[in-house]
């Protein structure tokens, strides 16, 4: 059963603000608890929200296209013969049999992958039976991490052992060329022996033997293709007698390729290009796939344009013409709502039932603890007798007729048909209150795992498809004003709702001193961040001396710093009103009438290159000892991850895991002994 929502987002919510109270430290009292009572209120998480996830919506069978001359009939082995195709899956596979690029932007486990190697594998089988199959890239998969190139040689791996059955003739060869492929074959075979791999005949393992007579299927990363354009060793996937017959380019994951890196892609592109077809436009057909590249019809031209950029080839989007529209879509299959023979069951109903399910006895006990909590719940003796009789001795079927009769569920899948929406408003709109109590929340809780449980058939799709989301944010900074109170801002802002300018707070480490970062500009503090027009734009840490930020000192008395301070930088005098400056025995040049009370002492120190490694109030000397109130890169995700993992040990779930993912390939390698080491050590405490 799955994880209380409820109670995961309750946790999270704790051991972040636990983090965030324990990881930052402020010196100054009133500083601190401000910076405690903000991050008590401020919005770092959002959800639980609930999403629906109907089917897809299906057409026709591979069969058919078969059928219909589409493809081979030699494909007949393929396990999607057996399955209808989704219809964005008929879609893009037309489309890119009449040899169009395509955009397949479709949700996660919708076939994507179906719709470029059935046509890979149509053509490499045609060229087979032509006889003029041999060595040699025909068709190259691009992934941006190894374990996504590592998911798709499992699926490979299941298709060549299907063929070898089918067509022991035939051998088409695939290979996998990353960092961690072997020199040799022996290696190779070693290596995938202590993973307990066993081979195919037509993988080829080994990078001498992929050198030697190249794949048919090439799967790598961006990072290997760039290295294999510069190697003299690898040039026969792009040079000599095997390398002219290039013919599919796949880009997975495409929508990470963007800014900077979508540069960097598409000059790889046109590198590959010029290697392989001297630079000419459509003799690659190319095909990229995601599935967050793109939600509404209206951003289809725009996703065309983005492919052709990437690519340097012919994408269209022309809305009123079918033939040339090369961004495909999935389509879902929408909730059917009717009134007819619906029923207000008790909210009681739901908890009972959810905590019958969750016990480990036999499916026939179940079933009649679940009949006796119905009719004590008022359910007419005459519904259960025919949903009895529909289901047999199936408690998901029976639960499942029952529930598909409730009036709640049929305004809870109206809700989510519309857009995924926070569970608190799932709640309120379900119950039709904006007072909704703890049982309230329960009941509609265990009325969502109920749904997602039953089913007509052990196979078939639950009654409501759903899955939760819970969304963490980190906080930007602390940022600070002092004027007329002290206050703490955990989102960057220019200034207070009053004016008044707001600052960047630095701390350090171990005694918590406070430091202002920005520059001096025009005579008044800026924050580094916030652009402003000068020639260069430098990063600055002013120690903020004063005893007490909340002293009303004499403006006509100085207040002495100890020489051994003042000694390390210059001293200014900043007016937290407008944030003038000026220097140490001058007063701010600003036009604010009222001094008293609205200047600090400033004592500014530039570190070598942007980093403060040493504290000027306690002496410290440490890596980045002085530090911004930002994260690490890989600690909110520990954080996050550890909480899980806890609340997965308390729940006595059985499968204790945990798939954490990046966009960086460095980010993700880095994160896994990150984690080993932070939850260590929580342990070893």
């Amino acid at each position: 059963m799955s994880l209380d929502p409820l109670k995961v987002t309750d946790a999270i919510k704790e051991s972040y603000k636990r983090y965030l109270t324990t990881a930052f430290r402020l010196r100054d009292i009133k500083l601190r608890d401000l910076f405690y009572k903000e991050v008590d209120k401020f919005w770092f998480i959002n959800g639980p929200l609930l999403e629906a996830t109907p089917p897809f919506k299906t057409t026709s069978y591979l069969k058919d296209l078969i059928a219909k001359g589409i493809f081979r009939s030699e494909l007949e082995c393929f396990d999607l013969y057996k399955n209808p195709l989704y219809t964005h899956q008929e879609k893009a596979l037309r489309k890119i049999m009449k040899g169009r690029n395509a955009v397949i932007a479709s949700g996660t486990g919708s076939g994507k992958t179906e719709c470029f190697l059935l046509p890979i594998y149509n053509h490499l089988i045609k060229e087979h039976k032509e006889g003029n199959l041999g060595p040699g890239v025909r068709a190259l998969l691009l992934y941006p991490m190894n374990a996504l190139a590592n998911d798709q040689l499992r699926r490979l791996r299941g298709i060549a052992r299907t063929l070898e059955e089918q067509m022991p003739d035939m051998q088409i060869t695939f290979g996998r060329y990353v960092g961690d492929t072997p020199e040799s074959r022996r290696e190779a075979e070693e290596k995938l022996r202590s993973a307990g791999i066993e081979p195919v005949k037509s993988e080829l393992i080994s990078r001498e033997e992929m050198r030697k007579t190249p794949p048919n299927i090439l799967i790598t990363n961006y990072a290997m293709l760039e290295y294999l354009f510069l190697r003299p060793a690898d040039c026969a996937f792009f040079d000599g007698e095997y390398a002219g017959h290039w013919k599919f380019l796949v880009l997975d994951e495409a929508h990470i390729y963007k800014g900077a890196s979508g540069i960097e892609m598409a000059m790889l592109m046109r590198r590959l290009k010029d290697r392989v077809c001297e630079g000419k436009e459509g003799v690659l057909q190319c095909i990229a796939t995601s599935a967050t590249l793109v939600k509404e019809e209206e951003d289809f031209g725009k996703v065309a344009e983005f492919a052709k950029n990437l690519f340097g080839e012919k994408f269209e989007w022309n809305p009123s013409d079918a033939e040339h529209q090369d961004v495909i879509k999935d389509e879902r299959i929408k909730v059917e709502v009717t009134e007819k023979d619906f029923f207000d069951y008790s909210l009681k109903l739901y908890p009972r039932l959810d905590e019958i399910i969750r016990t480990k006895a036999e499916q026939s006990i179940i079933l009649g603890k679940c009949h006796e909590i119905c009719k004590e719940q008022g359910i007419s003796e005459a519904l259960l007798t025919q949903v009895k009789e529909k289901a047999g001795s199936n408690v998901k079927k029976f639960l499942y007729e029952i529930l598909s009769k409730d009036k709640r569920l049929l305004k809870l899948k109206e809700i989510l048909e519309r857009k995924p929406t926070n569970f608190e408003d799932c709640v309120k709109q379900v119950i039709d209150s904006n007072d909704i109590s703890s049982e309230d929340r329960q009941a509609m809780k265990s009325l969502v795992n109920l749904a997602v449980w039953v089913r007509l058939e052990e196979e078939s799709l639950p009654l409501l498809p759903a899955r939760y989301h819970l969304f963490v944010r980190a906080p930007e900074g602390i940022f600070a004003s002092f004027f007329p109170e002290p206050k703490i801002f955990l989102e960057r802002r220019k200034q207070t709702d009053e004016g008044y300018p707001v600052f960047e707070l630095a701390s350090c480490r171990r005694c918590g001193q406070e430091y202002l970062i920005g520059d001096i500009i025009n005579e008044k503090l800026i924050q580094s961040s916030v652009k402003v027009k000068i020639p260069e734009e430098r990063k600055r840490y002013f120690l903020l001396w004063q005893p007490s930020l909340l002293l009303e000192e004499d403006e006509d008395e100085e207040v002495a710093i100890p020489e051994e301070i003042a000694e390390k930088g210059k001293t200014w005098k900043i007016c937290v009103r407008c944030g003038s400056v000026g220097e140490y025995g001058d007063e701010p040049k600003c036009t604010c009438s009222d001094k008293k009370g609205g200047t600090r002492l400033l004592i500014e120190i530039t570190p070598k290159d942007s980093i403060l490694n040493k504290c000027y109030l306690c002496g410290l000397r440490s890596i980045n000892i002085v530090r911004e109130f930002l994260f690490q890169q890989d600690a909110p995700a520990a954080v996050l991850t550890t909480a899980l993992f806890q609340k997965l040990e308390k729940e006595k779930q059985k499968e204790k895991k945990i798939l954490a993912f990046s966009d960086s390939r460095q980010d993700a390698a880095f994160f896994a002994p990150y984690l080993d080491y932070t939850y260590g050590r929580i342990l070893f405490r």
